[in-house]
């Protein structure tokens, strides 16, 4: 016997999975912005890529499919993004 919602999908991530994704990728882009400085990349530099992620992660949570966690970012999300 099966238990009461055992079958049942859901086509949209969860706000509290698709925030914990952000908060994820937000900690990735402050250690890029270390690396970029520790390596001395200009400011401009670091400033540049820390907007590109930011805008990169506004992209991914305004997808209905979007990912349930940062390993599920794909080819197609980076794809995506970049010609929109």
């Amino acid at each position: 016997m099966c238990s009461r919602g055992a079958n049942l999908r859901i086509s949209a991530p969860d706000p509290v999975t698709a925030m914990s994704v952000a908060a994820a990728l937000g900690d990735l882009a402050r250690s890029f912005s270390r690396y970029l400085r520790a390596v001395n990349r200009s400011e401009r530099t670091v400033t540049t890529y820390g907007e590109a992620t930011r805008q990169f992660t506004t992209y991914l949570s305004g997808l209905d499919d979007a990912p349930a966690a940062v390993a599920d970012i794909d080819r197609s999300h980076v794809e995506g993004y970049l010609v929109e």
